[in-house]
């Protein structure tokens, strides 16, 4: 009878938490998203300059007292490799989000070959956009299906190889008794975090992206990952515009430039040897990572 009991009120808090996801469901799809598609969008011209953030101030919806952005003014040509640096919280993760247009600049213009950005067609210019990030989502479900991700059908098996293969995971995959047929477990555990890197890394050159974003790509792996990743992103960056935020010595030495942001403005900028030579902040900032890193 107690058993009973106990199937019962377990039964009873199931139908509650089904209620409750389904409730969530039906308000999340009722809402009318803040970003919209330009309904006319302009046809890009060429331009050697492709990203210009020109007096860019921003707060996040939910800290209006902090401004995370104060005047930010920046050029990225095509074809650059540029890498972000700058202390915690200064505004590095936020120029790869207002890239993206996950959120809008409050004030200030972001140009797109000399187009705002708010006057593209989002879902056009996403699709021109590649985003690996720190934080690698993988869902359960096959590699394959992983890579697959987000896009209608399916990528023919030579292009995704090809991809596969410039981010350093083909001969790991093929490793397996089921290769790409392998299920990945839930948010990808099965793998390690250096393995769903790199299938993260293959799943935005499947894309063949123009701009390639990279925020934190190296973080939180061991060295021998980092290595692997590091010379994965090598292949993925030729061809493309390439933004990196990292402290990763190896990334900041490969950069064709490096941005330093301090208080949500860029306070210096050069190449690796250059900014060392001058001794100011992004020197002290590579003694202060020798010291706590």
């Amino acid at each position: 009878m107690q058993l009973i009991g106990f199937c019962l009120l377990f039964s009873s808090l199931g139908i509650t938490k089904a209620q409750g996801a389904a409730n969530r469901m039906l308000y999340l799809s009722q809402q009318q998203p803040i970003i919209n598609s330009s309904k006319h969008a302009p046809t890009l011209s060429p331009s050697d300059t492709l990203i210009e953030f020109r007096d860019v101030y921003f707060k996040y919806p939910k800290r209006l007292d902090v401004e995370v952005l104060c005047g930010l003014n920046l050029k990225i040509e095509r074809g650059e490799n540029i890498c972000i640096v700058g202390p915690s919280g200064c505004g590095k993760s936020t120029i790869i989000q207002l890239l993206e247009r996950f959120y809008d600049k409050t004030s200030g213009d972001l140009l797109i070959q000399g187009v705002p950005i708010s006057d593209l067609d989002i879902e056009t210019f996403r699709s021109t956009l590649g985003l690996v990030s720190q934080d690698t989502i993988l869902y359960q479900g096959t590699i394959r299906e992983n890579l697959n991700l987000g896009v209608s059908g399916e990528f023919d098996d030579e292009i995704l190889i090809a991809a596969c293969q410039d981010a350093n995971i083909h001969d790991f995959i093929i490793s397996l008794p089921e290769g790409y047929e392998t299920q990945c477990g839930t948010r990808g555990l099965t793998l390690s975090g250096g393995q769903r890197q790199r299938i993260a890394i293959a799943r935005a050159l499947l894309r063949n992206p123009a701009i390639l974003l990279l925020d934190e790509a190296t973080s939180a792996l061991d060295p021998e990952s980092q290595k692997l990743i590091i010379n994965s992103l090598e292949k993925a960056a030729k061809g493309r515009t390439v933004i990196s935020v990292s402290h990763h010595p190896e990334v900041m030495q490969h950069a064709d430039r490096i941005l330093v942001i301090e208080h949500g403005a860029v306070v210096e900028s050069g190449k690796f040897q250059e900014l060392l030579s001058r001794k100011k902040r992004f020197w002290e900032m590579q003694g202060d990572l020798m010291v706590h890193g």
